[in-house]
């Protein structure tokens, strides 16, 4: 198999032209069929959509979280979707925190039949991708709170999977950090000290994250502090959380993902005797309806006056490119975003946006003020980036103006927060790790993705010490983009070449704090990062989720002091380029 086929065979969009037969025999669903904005979309921070502790343990307030199989009607034209999900509904309910307040949640693992045995994944399951073997049970799970700094057993890594049975040993992976827990639960502890922010939760289990966020596992997580609350933003139900997903069907309702490449007839020829049939790592999935808050295009009924809204991509790969596109007829014919805050919290001051583009796990904060437009009118959500299809997703939802109810008394100050940047001598002094992101094949011919070269299973190589300044350098390799997450710690953008090597300039929205930054096809991009709180391994990868299961993912360790060896390490890695020093500027 050339490069060049496996190129163009394993890429989603190839996957969906090569197989418009299979795809008719399994009846996928003509999502052009549904009645768009016909069904409302629920507010995460609503009353009933709030979590609320059932207890104390350790002094501290306890959640409690089960993750199990239900159903839940996704559009009013479509029969209910089975989905994996946290306490039954999609998406999971929604954490509301202060900062400092130490909280503990205990997730357990209740993904089990009527006879107590462990399900079958509900989406094709795929046992070649590393960590998801046949000897490993298909309902395992851990969660992630995307955004929180957490200690090494509470963050969500990886291999700390467990499984439904409760009688279960530890997994007893230790490639990289500590085994997962035994049994079918485990209480992890947040301490929440970090500025107010909007994260979110999901499951990152090796192997299989792509298909669990897929299935439904994704929710809300909010850190509130004194600082925000003195804003007088928006609040209440006008301030409203919107995350962001898309999802494909069969005409029955239930998911559609793709089997993958191994189900495809291929016209350049076979694929050889050792190629998996039930194989399902496709590169990337571009599913063809738009999900908001769980329902498929949905509307969402305002009042002529301001509201926050907290927008989440929590899509597997699809990027959103958002503006506003009010009806014809209506009050004004543009609208814009007051953007007020990024992924770890409030901007410095107001940006104002005409678009906002959201790459998988971009969380964006702003504004919208509706007062120029009156009851009967209507604005619409869109999506312009490049993979919008039109009539499909390129449509979000719909919002509905209604009358108004009070007079605005809430604010939009242009000064928001303070946020300190680093120093040019700060940064200058800082160790600089050049960390490519490349292209690969794995042993079939698919095409996958690496950073540094390296795989999951390759040695922990950035060794970190604990409340040293570094600035990660990505070298994006490829022509693709990739939204680079770290575990632990928000981050400072702080530099930015085009693929000749000149200096992009900043945006004044991408000076605040980060924890997922999108680096362009062939783009470097330098982040300036500082771990102060824990010690521990932690991982940074893509957050496409298809890259991330398919190798895209490496581990880093924070340590105190300088581990023995780490010394030789280090100057291995300098004299290789991953680890130097520069007085080159980097802002």
């Amino acid at each position: 198999m050339t490069r060049l086929r496996s190129l163009t065979l394993f890429t989603a969009s190839a996957f969906l032209l090569l197989a418009p037969a299979a795809a008719r025999a399994q009846n996928i669903l003509d999502v052009s069929t549904l009645t768009k904005y016909l069904d409302p979309a629920p507010n995460p921070l609503a009353s009933g959509n709030v979590l609320t502790p059932t207890g104390t343990l350790d002094g501290a307030p306890l959640y409690e979280v089960e993750i199990k199989q239900f159903e839940q009607q996704l559009h009013s034209q479509l029969a209910p979707t089975t989905l994996w999900g946290y306490n039954g509904v999609f998406p999971g309910p929604t954490f509301n925190v202060n900062s400092g307040e130490t909280i503990k949640v205990e997730w357990t693992n209740n993904l089990r039949d009527d006879n107590g045995q462990g399900l079958q994944h509900i989406l094709p399951y795929d046992t070649t991708i590393h960590g998801a073997g046949p000897q490993f049970p298909q309902a395992r799970t851990v969660t992630h709170v995307h955004g929180a700094v957490a200690n090494e057993m509470s963050d969500g890594f990886p291999e700390q999977w467990f499984s439904s049975d409760p009688n279960a040993p530890a997994n007893g992976i230790t490639t990289h950090a500590p085994s997962g827990p035994a049994g079918n639960s485990f209480v992890a502890t947040y301490t929440n000290n970090q500025r107010a922010a909007g994260n979110w939760y999901h499951d990152h289990s090796m192997g299989i994250t792509r298909l669990n966020v897929y299935a439904g596992m994704a929710g809300m997580y909010f850190i509130r502090d004194a600082e925000e609350n003195s804003l007088n933003l928006p609040s209440d139900e006008y301030e409203i959380p919107i995350l962001i997903q898309d999802r494909s069907f069969y005409n029955d309702g239930s998911l559609y993902y793709p089997e993958g490449p191994g189900a495809i007839s291929d016209p350049l020829g076979p694929l050889g005797d050792d190629f998996p049939s039930a194989a399902s790592q496709v590169s990337s999935f571009y599913a063809d309806a738009n999900v908001v808050n769980g329902v498929v295009w949905p509307y969402m009924e305002v009042e002529p006056r301001k509201y926050r809204l907290r927008l989440l991509n929590g899509a597997n790969a699809r990027n959103y490119n958002l503006t506003l596109e009010p009806a014809a007829g209506a009050g004004a014919s543009s609208l814009g975003f007051s953007q007020i805050g990024v992924d770890g919290g409030l901007l410095s001051t107001v940006a104002e946006r005409d678009d906002l583009f959201l790459a998988p796990a971009d969380r964006v904060d702003v504004v919208v003020d509706f007062s120029q437009f009156s009851p009967g009118d209507t604005v619409y959500l869109k999506n312009d980036d490049r993979r919008a299809v039109a009539g499909t997703t390129d449509e979000v939802m719909q919002f509905r103006i209604k009358d108004l109810s009070a007079p605005d008394a809430s604010s939009l100050p242009n000064a928001l927060s303070s946020i300190s940047r680093y120093s040019q001598e700060e940064l200058d002094n800082a160790p600089v790790r050049r960390l490519e992101l490349v292209r690969d094949f794995d042993k079939y011919g698919r095409m996958e993705l690496l950073l540094d070269g390296k795989k999951w299973s390759d040695e922990t190589t950035e060794i970190i010490q604990r409340g040293q300044l570094e600035i990660w350098e990505f070298v994006n390799m490829t022509n693709m983009e990739h939204p680079m997450h770290l575990h632990m710690e928000a981050f400072q953008v702080v530099g930015r070449q085009d693929l000749s090597g000149n200096d992009v300039a900043l945006e004044p929205w991408e000076l605040g704090w980060e924890d997922t930054v999108n680096v362009g096809g062939r783009e470097t991009l330098r982040i300036a990062v500082k771990f102060d709180e824990y010690t521990g391994t932690f991982v940074w990868h893509c957050h496409i989720l298809e890259h991330e299961d398919s190798e895209m993912m490496r581990t880093f360790r924070i340590v105190d002091a300088p581990e023995p060896g780490a010394a030789l390490l280090t100057g291995l890695l300098a004299a290789a380029g991953s680890l130097r020093r520069t007085r080159r500027r980097t802002r």
